[in-house]
């Protein structure tokens, strides 16, 4: 038998199935799944990872102030001024940067620019506990500043979802328990007189925060970010 009447009586036996059935059967496709992507966060996580980043930013506030008397301790004049700057040298970028990471994490992805943010508040926070000089300090406080981006992508991520009013209400009480806890967790961590446990469990902090980011967020931006300005002739 040729190839030719193969066919045809294939194409017989089809039409024959055909009958009295509602649907061809030469119409019918074996169904095909569709490619499953990463499902969404669950609000659970979300909150978990932005209340985390927001408890650290006001947790340093008040551990570093906690710690002033034993930085302090046999400091000469000039040492106390580099110290008072390694304190507040944090707040520099946190105030330089978080509005222009809001408007860029819409544009590029929560998930990059609040991983980058604690990325770098984690590598600073190492830098400050193991600093031989107060220089060093300061730049690794410096570098800590960049919470500032986890602080955008995370709060860009709870304002861009379902129930912003709740996912808001749970990262303000975070930031409050973190504003309570820094002084009880450096009065323990300063039993052992050693300022340095203070950074180290910053950093620790940071590299669990990061690794929530890195697991638990998508990297989602807005749907029609808003257009860039001219730099000349923008109204």
């Amino acid at each position: 038998m040729s190839v030719w009447q193969r066919n045809q009586k294939l194409e017989h036996q089809v039409d024959q199935a055909d009958q009295g059935s509602t649907t061809p059967t030469r119409f019918i496709r074996p169904a095909i799944s569709a490619p499953t992507e990463r499902s969404a966060p669950r609000q659970w996580q979300i909150s978990l990872t932005a209340g985390l980043v927001i408890a650290i930013a006001t947790m340093d506030l008040t551990m570093v102030g906690t710690a002033i008397p034993i930085l302090s301790s046999g400091a000469a004049d000039d040492a106390l001024f580099q110290l008072s700057w390694a304190i507040v040298v944090t707040a520099i970028p946190v105030a330089l940067l978080l509005l222009p990471a809001l408007a860029r994490a819409n544009r590029i992805g929560h998930k990059k620019v609040a991983g980058a943010g604690m990325l770098m508040f984690t590598i600073g926070a190492l830098i400050s506990t193991v600093a031989p000089t107060m220089a060093i300090l300061i730049f690794g406080r410096l570098l800590q500043g960049g919470i500032a981006l986890g602080i955008a992508g995370t709060l860009a991520i709870c304002a861009s979802g379902h129930n912003v009013g709740r996912m808001l209400k749970r990262w303000t009480v975070a930031g409050a328990v973190g504003l309570v806890a820094g002084p009880l967790v450096a009065g323990a961590l300063l039993q052992f007189e050693s300022w340095r446990l203070l950074f180290l469990f910053e950093a620790l902090l940071g590299a669990l925060a990061y690794f929530f980011i890195r697991y638990f967020l998508v990297a989602g931006r807005a749907d029609s970010p808003p257009p860039r300005r001219p730099l000349m002739g923008g109204v």
